[in-house]
């Protein structure tokens, strides 16, 4: 049984090292697909590098959904 946990500590500390050596970057833009500041996006994208510059994840995220769902209540409570 200890040999199992010695292993999966062993897996687990070599994934460690494995993110340690990643890059990721988070590119920012508009309703119309445009780049901007973080703070006017609407949508990301993150893209995840491994050690060798060679891309391993890209995540798309839509930002502020919830806040605009909130303006938006606002907005129809001041019509």
């Amino acid at each position: 049984m200890n040999d199992n946990r010695d292993d999966i500590m062993a897996s687990y500390y070599r994934n460690l090292e494995a993110m340690k050596n990643r890059k990721s970057e988070i590119f920012y833009f508009d309703e119309k697909g445009n780049t901007v500041d973080k703070v006017h996006a609407v949508k990301a994208i993150v893209r995840e590098y491994d050690e060798n510059g060679e891309l391993i994840n890209e995540t798309f995220a839509n930002i502020g959904e919830e806040e605009s769902e909130k303006e938006k209540g606002e907005e129809h409570r001041k019509a």
